[in-house]
């Protein structure tokens, strides 16, 4: 079994490789671009046809910023540069409101109805106003129409809306959206190379949610290599958001997503390698991210309702998740591995500066649930802040659910939870618990490290200073 010293220089290798290519990526000269119950708000920028918030107005330097309405949440999707004043408006007196994620410190100004914060690029924010919806704000810098590419450029504009059951990008295709601008539909791209989906503006899943297409996924990539995704917003999927299957050499960078019920997992990564994500904020009504293996016997299958056009074998290894925040709400985990798992081994995955601001449903925190035959190994949980969860904190099971697939079981072994800061509330002690299980002696749950974990005030150094439930594993070790 791996030690925790082992452990860092295995994540530390996959880090420092896909950090290379990311950096290659985002160390980019961003030109500048023109940024553009209560009356609901309009401006130019975006097309009328959406409806605008009733309960939410804002301004960012004291121009109208539009602000939208999911189920879920109402959102705002703004361009700055550098830092500026982002002033929001509510329908009633704003006496108290939480900003999230709160380890950030960010300071506001209350003045009767509004708020006042100062915002930067990359900040993706939830502001709580009690008795109002969810509100976040969703900041990037501002992107320019790419120079030239190598295939089609979709460029859909400030205050165009774009509709169409999907859109097939081809090798060396770029969709860029815009601030201001819609796509509503699909996006599928099948073994194609260097893809690019950019800009600032909204991508909109609803024509398949109301009309129920035959297009499940919001975006899918199958089979490809060298993909970037950049800086859009994502809402509104029938069922899984974003998927990876069988792809390779991936860039997701500040991305924003909004799932709002059961099904809608928030990323998942199937099959795929050289994976990084970076920053952004997904909200979901089900997994944020997901890990996941499905190895199709063959091509054309059809699993949970989704047809793939291909059957692709290798095993989902070496990613990495930095900088995000989530919120999980309903069912699902916040970062989960599994449950379909049907390849030999998934392994060096590295999660770090997190912050899941919920699991308001009865999934995990941090999940691994290996329903199939592969052997999930050298896993790192490091610098991850969690504000609230309800059920389950650490669910790492070896077991079989509607989802498994392979007849053999598999095995979890090297985890490593390494400096995790971990909100206690009235409601966890006697309602929430960890679960560690194995199957059977020979596929257990082996050689997982508590290094500097903490869970309300005290830090976790045995087994008795957490409500626990464990069977068939071995080498649980706590340290400072």
């Amino acid at each position: 079994m791996a030690t925790i010293e082992e452990l860092f220089i295995l994540n530390d290798t996959t880090f420092r490789m896909l950090k290379k290519r990311k950096d290659s990526a985002m160390n980019k000269n961003f030109p500048s671009y023109a940024t553009a119950t209560l009356q609901p708000q309009y401006t130019q920028r975006w097309s009328s046809v959406y409806a605008r918030s009733e309960c939410f107005r804002a301004w960012l330097e004291d121009e109208p910023v539009d602000v939208f309405t999911t189920r879920s949440a109402h959102f705002a999707i703004v361009c700055v540069e550098n830092m500026a004043s982002f002033r929001l408006q509510a329908a009633h007196p704003v006496a108290e409101a939480t900003i999230s994620p709160q380890h950030r410190g960010v300071q506001s100004e209350k003045n009767g109805f509004e708020i006042v914060i100062r915002v930067q690029p990359e900040d993706n924010l939830f502001i709580q106003v009690p008795g109002l919806p969810r509100f976040y704000l969703f900041a990037s810098r501002p992107e320019a129409k790419p120079a030239e590419v190598d295939g089609v450029l979709h460029h859909i504009r400030q205050g165009e809306l774009v509709e169409t059951d999907c859109l097939e990008l081809r090798s060396g295709d770029c969709l860029f959206v815009e601030h201001g601008g819609i796509f509503r539909g699909a996006i599928r791209a099948y073994e194609a190379q260097n893809v690019k989906i950019c800009g600032n503006g909204l991508i909109d899943g609803i024509p398949h949610l109301l009309r129920r297409t035959p297009y499940q996924h919001l975006l899918r990539f199958e089979g490809c290599r060298n993909v970037e995704v950049r800086n859009v917003t994502l809402i509104q999927p029938r069922t899984w958001t974003h998927v990876l299957y069988g792809s390779e050499n991936v860039l997701i960078l500040n991305i924003h997503q909004i799932g709002d019920g059961c099904g809608n997992d928030g990323i998942d990564i199937m099959n795929s390698r050289n994976v990084w994500i970076e920053g952004g904020f997904i909200h979901s009504g089900d997994d944020c991210i997901a890990v996941k293996a499905q190895c199709l016997e063959s091509a054309n299958k059809r699993v949970d309702g989704v047809d793939y056009r291909s059957a692709y074998t290798m095993a989902s290894e070496d990613i990495v998740v930095n900088g995000l925040t989530v919120l999980n709400d309903g069912g699902g985990n916040a970062l989960e591995i599994g449950h379909e798992l049907r390849c030999d081994t998934v392994q060096n995955i590295l999660f770090k500066n997190i912050d899941i601001l919920g699991v308001h449903g009865h999934g995990a925190a941090f999940s691994i649930h290996n329903c199939d035959r592969a052997t999930v190994q050298n896993i790192v949980y490091r610098n991850i802040r969690v504000e609230h969860y309800y059920e389950k904190l650490f669910s790492l099971r070896v077991t079989k659910s509607r989802y498994h697939f392979d007849r053999e079981y598999g095995r979890i072994r090297n985890i490593l939870f390494d400096h995790l800061r971990i909100r206690e509330e009235i409601y966890n002690p006697g309602y929430s618990c960890s679960v560690i299980g194995g199957h059977d002696a020979e596929h257990q749950v082996e050689s997982v490290h508590f290094r500097n974990v903490t869970l309300g005030e005290r830090l976790l150094r045995n087994m008795e200073d957490w409500d626990c439930y464990t069977r068939f594993c071995s080498g649980l070790t706590f340290s400072a």
